[in-house]
């Protein structure tokens, strides 16, 4: 409020009006600020990496590129076929993380599905394994005709998914990266894909994988250390949530 000595009212309505002028847009834009809609992304429970709260290193890293930009964005935690399936079907979803890049999913290569955001963090991936039983592998190629176990709806290295869906190499599907490290452990399969702090984090925190990792190791050689991307949704509005992403990066 400006309050005016009568003496010196016209020159005190002009002040007045200069300082309604400067707070009417400063007002608009703090308004604008605040309306401004939380982008909502879609994860899965995926520990150390993201835990059944949101919270984790991999989450963590997401919010503070957006928190850099301004963005506020909200993290749901689903189990990933659902994750991904609500991204890719209702528009109110931004994206869904962590991703590894895929060519059959890129919408600016040869998918439709995804617009990938550049890298924020990788994945050692590599192969769960018997302590008395080692794999010995060179070349993807070595792991053709053996029973290694994955994980439903995962992608792993790109050559490894070729060779399985060929049927050079024998996948069996697990629903979760427990369930995958259980059949190694009763001898299902003679390796497990994993990535490598998820299988130290179960085998130290799942009490049944914990009595049973002095019999399992990690073996030495990865299959690839790919990526973390997001997977925004193929939409002018994905196209705009990557780009404030990737400012924050």
């Amino acid at each position: 409020m400006v309050r005016c000595l009568t003496g010196r009212a016209r020159k005190c309505f002009r002040y007045s009006a200069i300082l309604a002028a400067l707070l009417v847009p400063l007002a608009s834009g703090q308004a604008g600020a605040e309306a401004k809609p939380a982008l909502r992304l879609t994860t899965l429970e995926w520990p150390p990496h993201v835990f059944a709260d949101g919270s984790g290193p991999v989450a963590d890293a997401v919010r503070q590129a957006f928190s850099r930009t301004g963005q506020a964005v909200i993290i749901e935690v689903h189990p990933w076929h659902r994750a991904v399936s609500l991204v890719a079907e209702n528009p109110a979803y931004a994206g869904v993380f962590p991703a590894y890049y895929s060519l059959r999913a890129d919408a600016e290569a040869d998918g439709h599905r995804c617009l990938f955001s550049q890298p924020f963090d990788k994945s050692p991936l590599g192969l769960a394994e018997h302590r008395s039983g080692p794999v010995t592998w060179d070349r993807i190629g070595d792991l053709a005709d053996l029973r290694i176990g994955t994980v439903r709806g995962y992608k792993n290295e790109d050559m490894f998914d070729l060779l399985v869906a060929t049927g050079r190499i024998h996948a069996v599907e697990a629903t979760s990266d427990e369930q995958n490290l259980r059949n190694l452990v009763e001898g299902k399969i003679a390796a497990a894909v994993i990535d490598l702090k998820v299988y130290e984090h179960l085998t130290a925190n799942t009490q049944d994988l914990k009595d049973a990792a002095g019999n399992l190791q990690f073996n030495s050689r990865l299959l690839g250390t790919p990526d973390f991307h997001i997977c925004f949704q193929n939409s002018p509005e994905g196209r705009r949530a990557r780009e404030i992403f990737e400012k924050g990066l």
